[in-house]
């Protein structure tokens, strides 16, 4: 997994955002997504700036080597037509409450699926698709799934946030985020991803 991923430093790319919230149209937005190793991101939809607290979207495979983790092999389950690798991912500090469980692909040994949840704050389901882009790195083409987790990261904890948690919505959240024109290793600096 560490050698797929290992060229791409960061990248770029237009996305579109599709989201239902209990089957009802939440908003289809359009904006620019930025990534960059080992887990920032950002992505501004017209002027505004949304910057997820957690590395949700993207996380870094090299994270999980830093002894902050304990990885476990949990089995292996076809997914579309693939087997993949199936690991649970447990922090090793009893304070941090996140817990993941991925899908790894064993042809790409890409990240294909994921499973994260905080008790309390939520669950996010999520699939992802990817393409070979320039220097033949992979790079996600499409994200979908299911559970607030990731949209909850990036609202503010008060307004939207709030009444997605307090109205208990938050696992009646559908998504798909396409991703395109990406553009890769553009230079991207630390400076770029401040809150």
């Amino acid at each position: 997994m560490l050698a797929a991923q290992s060229g791409l430093l960061d990248f770029t790319a237009e996305v579109t955002l599709r989201a239902r919230v209990a089957g009802l149209p939440l908003f289809p937005i359009s904006g620019r997504l930025y990534s960059k190793r080992p887990s920032q991101v950002k992505i501004q939809v017209g002027g505004a700036s949304f910057l997820p607290r957690h590395p949700f979207l993207f996380p870094d495979p090299l994270e999980f080597t830093t002894g902050k983790y304990t990885l476990a092999l949990a089995g292996r389950e076809e997914l579309e037509g693939d087997a993949a690798w199936i690991v649970d991912v447990t922090p090793v500090d009893p304070g941090d409450t996140l817990r993941m469980r991925f899908w790894i692909s064993s042809r790409s040994w890409l990240i294909v699926q994921s499973d994260m949840s905080v008790p309390g704050a939520g669950r996010t389901v999520m699939r992802a698709r990817y393409v070979r882009g320039a220097e033949r790195a992979w790079v996600p083409s499409e994200l979908s799934g299911r559970g607030g987790l990731l949209l909850l990261d990036l609202l503010p904890a008060a307004g939207l946030g709030k009444l997605l948690t307090g109205l208990n919505l938050s696992e009646k959240i559908t998504f798909r985020a396409v991703l395109s024109g990406h553009q890769v290793n553009t230079g991207l600096s630390d400076s770029f991803f401040a809150r």
